[in-house]
This record gives structure tokens, C-alpha cells and sequence, in this order.
């Protein structure tokens, strides 16, 4: 049982180092926002279908609406008033969305940082169960160490707070 286990754990691994060292990608990320930067809207005019496709309107987004130098505010904004509020709704329409993200340029390079997904989610059924067991801290602390991930699942699901 043990030996299948760890047989698995390890299949999964390589198949994951695998993927990861094949995976390529045609699109610079970092080339994407300079061009965004600059306000170049015929720059995605001479991107075929694989190349729009590859893009990901979210996270230039999300790489777009962080500066480490310069105009912060600019860009929180522009990405928040612009591309921001229509986004899923235009997912279909990647071009589009892209000129979009072109308007939120201030027309020179910038340095953009990556914001890391929130941790909130996990915080927020971290509270949840804590709720479900009505503990104090320290006991909390000592039952999140031998809660199993199925428990905290099925504890959840009771409490309709995932779905099953």
C-alpha cells in the first residue's frame, strides 16, 4: 500500500516535471507589456490565431496593473475602469480586449510586477472550519494539524460552502 503510493507520488512528480519542460510558449510576456506600454495597437495585427489564442487577457491584467517604477496609480485606473469591469464579459473577444489593455499604456516602458494570487481563499475556510469546531486558538492550532484535507472538504460541503 505504501509502496503504491509513493510509486504514484513519484509518477505524478515526473510527469509534471515532463510537461513543465515541454511546455513552450510563442508570446513574450515581458514583450507583450512594453508593446502595451507604448500604445502600440497594431502590434497584436500581426499575431496569427495560435498567438492570440496563447494570450491570456487576465493575466496580462494582472501583470499590467502593478508598477514597481512610475505611474501606479495611473495604471490601477486605467486597468480598473477600462479593461477591468467588462472583462469576462468580453472574454470572447480577445483583440478587443487587447486594444483595450493598449489604452492603459502611458505611451513608455514601465516595469511591471506580477500580483500574486490572494491567499484569502484559504484564510476564509481556514475560518469556516474553525467556526464548525467552536475552538480557541490554541486548540485550533492543534486540530489543523491532523485535520485530513477530505475532512475539511466534507466539512464544507455540509456547510455549503463548496461545492460537492
Amino acid at each position: 500500500m505504501v509502496f503504491d503510493t509513493l510509486y504514484y507520488i513519484s509518477l505524478v512528480v515526473l510527469l509534471e516535471i515532463y510537461f513543465m519542460a515541454t511546455k513552450t510558449y510563442s508570446n513574450d510576456i515581458f514583450k507583450v507589456l512594453t508593446e502595451i506600454d507604448k500604445r502600440n495597437f497594431d502590434f497584436f495585427k500581426s499575431y496569427d490565431d495560435k498567438k492570440i489564442k496563447e494570450l491570456q487577457p487576465y493575466t496580462i491584467l494582472r501583470w499590467l496593473s502593478s508598477v514597481s517604477q512610475g505611474d501606479s496609480e495611473h495604471y490601477i485606473l486605467k486597468t480598473n475602469n477600462i479593461v477591468n469591469t467588462k472583462l469576462f464579459e468580453l472574454s470572447e473577444h480577445k483583440e478587443l480586449l487587447l486594444n483595450l489593455l493598449c489604452c492603459c499604456g502611458i505611451g513608455s516602458w514601465t516595469k511591471h510586477n506580477w500580483i500574486p494570487i490572494s491567499k484569502e481563499k484559504i484564510n476564509k475556510d481556514e475560518k469556516e472550519l474553525r467556526s464548525f469546531y467552536k475552538l480557541s486558538d490554541e486548540e485550533w492550532e492543534l486540530k489543523k494539524i491532523n485535520i485530513t484535507d477530505d475532512e475539511k472538504r466534507e466539512i464544507l460541503q455540509y456547510l455549503g460552502k463548496m461545492d460537492k
